[in-house]
């Protein structure tokens, strides 16, 4: 029988994959990190908050939510809610978030299956296919204007017809930092055989019309052992944000060469439709 945090599709996050995330996220905040503001929205066993505070990060400024009444607060200086992030309707914004949100579609999710109507209505811009991707688009809307998220998810957004509203979403609306595709046997000790990827992102100011066109990312194709920090050359790429833009149902495309992803930036007919 499954556990209630399986059934919700939560995985605890090796240790090695927190640290690298926490201290990915402090690189981007401004050098006075003890003024920001940082968010987990899905707390869980609290991994990622015990590791901002081990960075030397006030718990004064650290905020954790949990849907679970079970789930005890990570510390107890934090600010620590029970309640449901994504019916969460405090206008409160913050400077960073970051954490492991569950993965779970709908035809295995009973909670989106108890929350259609609502979760259509309020995520009818991206779909409701999966939990994560909820999160990341609550979390996107939670931020300030120059704010950073990152989240280690299920990648199946990357690439499925499903997920276009939402990678055009995350293309509009924010700067991508930096994509890794995550060890595949990463959560096999939790017993969970699920493909992740850490995605980071900044939040473009609200009232910026004109995209900047010269921003790079840096992606990271699948990694053997959790070598983030320094992964192998080979594994690195350095690209321009508007090739996600013009790919086909604006498709996230890792590792693979500028010279490969132009020959679809052009205009061509499907084969279904000469079929």
């Amino acid at each position: 029988m499954l556990s209630p945090k399986r059934t919700m599709g939560q995985y605890s996050t090796p240790q090695e994959t927190v640290t690298y995330m926490t201290k990915n996220l402090l690189k981007y905040l401004p050098s006075d990190v003890q003024e920001s503001k940082i968010l987990d929205p899905c707390t869980g066993d609290g991994i990622f908050i015990k590791s901002l505070l081990q960075s030397g990060v006030s718990a004064d400024h650290l905020f954790a939510f949990d849907i679970d009444p079970l789930t005890p607060p990570p510390d107890e200086k934090i600010h620590f809610i029970q309640t449901d992030f994504l019916k969460e309707s405090n206008a409160e914004k913050f400077d960073a978030i970051i954490g492991n949100p569950p993965y779970k579609s709908k035809r295995q999710s009973s909670y989106l299956l108890e929350n259609k109507k609502y979760l259509s209505e309020e995520f009818q811009e991206v779909g409701i296919h999966n939990l994560y991707t909820l999160f990341i688009y609550k979390g996107i809307q939670k931020l300030k204007d120059g704010g950073i998220l990152t989240m280690i998810v299920q990648d199946s957004f990357l690439s499925n017809v499903y997920y276009k509203n939402f990678r055009k979403y995350v293309l509009d609306h924010t700067e991508i930092k930096e994509i890794i595709l995550a060890p595949r046997r990463l959560f096999h000790k939790g017993k969970a055989d699920v493909r992740t990827c850490i995605l980071t992102l900044k939040k473009r100011p609200s009232l910026l019309i004109d995209r900047n066109h010269t921003h790079t990312m840096r992606l990271i194709d699948r990694l053997a052992d959790q070598e983030y920090t320094n992964p192998p050359n080979e594994s690195v790429q350095y690209m321009n944000q508007i090739h996600f833009e013009n790919n086909p149902n604006y498709n996230y495309s890792i590792n693979v060469p500028i010279e490969i992803l132009s020959l679809f930036h052009t205009p061509y007919v499907p084969l279904g439709d000469v079929v």
